[in-house]
């Protein structure tokens, strides 16, 4: 491994040190920045550590209360003169300086020793040529690794005296009554969906959960278009989508393009059953839509942000979707942890991918089997697998629900000890709920961090993989 002098400055780290012991009510101004690894030397982190832990117990920092707290570290015996001298020795330092000037200077110097780190790790691993780790697993963990960094850095937003918050609030309100939408965000193409959620917000992680089959792939699908679609007509809510479809290829998602644009069910189109004026009709349908799709399996959060990013950079992005949590791949550093640790951190990094890109993610998941033991199995927070951390991290969670799926597949048997004229009407009653249910979707807005719960009532069209707005 190439050997590197990380970069440091002692001087500051000791003025920083000695403004704090000279002046303990400068550190509020410093605590939420630093932390003892911030410091190069490790008697000075040691130091800032206990300065800290003893002013937030509302006591002093001095050197009667920093000896007992120090007398038995280890870095302590490394001090010149003893831990007594080296501290009476930091009040001499003390010039009366900038202290979150110095704290500035200590940060960046802590990212560029953890950039030679990362560095030098890509390389040990790059120069190993490990069968079982190829280069794209080297991109990923370092686009990972880098993305950890930029979120561990504190970053203070300008201060909004909050008449200018207001103002901006006014501005987007306004943008959506000139549009006559209800959209602040990306168009879902589905009006009462979007009246429910403003659109989907930028920088919001958004979950999209159901149980297989009930047509979440078709749904995120159908938004994803619509939202391309608005854009290339230059309508307002309309977005780039890039969606990450891990189980199915891309030719699977413009066969669905195709049953819904031309009438065409996904299965004919398979068995090869279409007419000389149903290929007519495919070429018509043929888009020109900024949306894009990835196909690659087990895609990490590391991944997502690299794609996501360049895209942005490139053709302008307003949208992510991902379809979905559960078949993700482990980011770096948790493919030997369990299943909850490892959902934890993605859905922590995708929330950190829709802060720092400033789009919605829209992420698919599956619900546990426990919706399945129910009478009522519409599904609420507890089913989402790995609920805590999941709804901890989403903005908004809603789940898709077709009482028509269960319906289906529930037709009462006449039972040995109930008479024929009990069974039909129990028939009767099973046939109108199925009937009442036909082409009926529910998307169930179960929580949204900025408005209210309810349900949407869309309608699916299952043979042509599409949803639109129900007519009442």
């Amino acid at each position: 491994m190439i050997t590197v002098d990380l970069p440091h400055n002692e001087r500051v780290e000791q003025a920083l040190l000695a403004e704090l012991l000279t002046d303990n009510s400068r550190v509020p101004l410093v605590a939420d920045r630093l932390s003892a690894d911030h410091f190069y030397d490790p008697l000075h982190g040691r130091i800032f550590a206990a300065v800290i832990a003893l002013v937030n117990n509302g006591g002093e920092a001095n050197p009667t209360t920093l000896w007992g707290v120090l007398r038995r570290a280890p870095e302590a015996a490394d001090a010149p003169g003893g831990v007594d001298a080296y501290i009476a020795k930091l009040y001499e330092a003390c010039a009366f300086g900038d202290v979150k000037g110095y704290a500035r200077v200590l940060e960046d110097l802590y990212q560029r020793r953890c950039l030679i780190e990362i560095a030098q790790r890509v390389i040990a691993d790059a120069q190993e040529l490990a069968v079982s780790r190829t280069s794209g697993d080297i991109m990923d963990e370092l686009e990972s690794s880098l993305l950890l960094l930029d979120e561990a850095t504190p970053r203070a937003q300008p201060l909004v005296i909050v008449k200018d918050a207001v103002q901006e609030a006014i501005d987007a309100a306004e943008a959506a009554c000139k549009a006559g939408t209800a959209l602040t965000g990306v168009t879902t193409g589905l009006k009462d969906l979007d009246w429910r959620l403003g659109g989907l917000q930028p920088g919001e992680l958004i979950v999209l959960g159901a149980r297989p089959s009930m047509g979440k792939s078709d749904l995120a699908w159908n938004i994803a278009v619509n939202a391309g679609d608005a854009l290339a007509r230059g309508l307002h809510g309309g977005a780039g989508v890039l969606m990450f479809s891990q189980e199915m290829v891309a030719r699977q998602l413009g066969a669905r393009f195709l049953a819904r644009a031309a009438g065409v069910a996904t299965d004919r189109q398979r068995r090869g059953e279409v007419t000389d004026a149903e290929f007519i009709a495919f070429t018509q349908a043929i888009p020109n839509l900024p949306v894009w799709i990835d196909s690659t399996a087990r895609v990490t959060p590391a991944h997502v942000m690299r794609r996501a990013r360049r895209l942005k950079q490139k053709h302008g992005l307003g949208m992510v979707i991902i379809d979905h949590l559960n078949i993700m791949g482990a980011p770096d550093g948790f493919r030997s942890k369990g299943e909850t640790e490892v959902i934890t951190e993605i859905t922590r990094e995708l929330k950190g991918v829709a802060t720092t890109l400033g789009v919605p993610v829209l992420l698919l998941s599956q619900l546990s089997r426990q919706v399945e033991t129910r009478d009522d199995k519409r599904p609420t927070l507890a089913d989402l697998r790995q609920s805590g951390s999941i709804e901890q991290d989403a903005d908004t969670v809603m789940f898709l629900y077709r009482d028509e799926y269960y319906l289906g597949r529930s037709e009462p048997a006449q039972r040995s000890d109930e008479t024929t004229e009990k069974y039909n009407d129990r028939l009767q009653h099973w046939q109108q709920r199925k009937e009442a249910s036909r082409n009926l979707a529910e998307v169930i807005v179960a929580k949204q961090r900025m408005g209210a719960v309810g349900t949407v009532s869309l309608y699916y069209d299952g043979a042509r993989s599409a949803f639109f707005d129900l007519e009442r």
